[in-house]
C-alpha cells in the first residue's frame, strides 16, 4: 500500500464516515453533480484519468493522503477510497 497522509492525522482523528463525507465533496465538485453516494463508480459517474488526478490531488490537500492513480483504478468507488485512506493512517502510538 502506498498511500499516505502527510500530516499529523490517526486512525483515530479520520473516521471512516468523515472522509467519505469528504471524498464525495471533491467528487461531486470535479464530476460536477451532485447526489453521489458511497457505491457509486466514479467511471461510470462520467469520471476518467484526468478527473481522477484532480480528485488526488484535491484528496491530498484536504485529507493529507497520497495515492497513485493505479491505486485509485483499483478503488473506484466513494466507499473504497475512503476505506483505503482510512487504512493508510498511521496507528496512534
Amino acid at each position: 500500500m502506498s498511500a499516505e497522509f502527510t500530516g499529523g492525522e490517526t486512525r483515530e482523528t479520520l473516521a471512516i464516515p468523515a472522509i467519505q463525507t469528504v471524498v464525495t465533496r471533491i467528487w461531486e465538485e470535479v464530476l460536477r453533480i451532485d447526489g453521489v453516494t458511497a457505491t457509486d463508480d466514479f467511471f461510470e459517474l462520467g469520471g476518467h484519468s484526468l478527473a481522477a488526478s484532480q480528485v488526488i490531488s484535491r484528496m491530498t490537500r484536504d485529507l493529507h493522503v497520497r495515492l497513485t492513480l493505479a491505486e485509485f483504478f483499483e478503488r473506484p468507488t466513494v466507499r473504497e477510497l475512503s476505506e483505503f485512506a482510512h487504512a493508510a493512517a498511521p496507528e496512534r502510538s
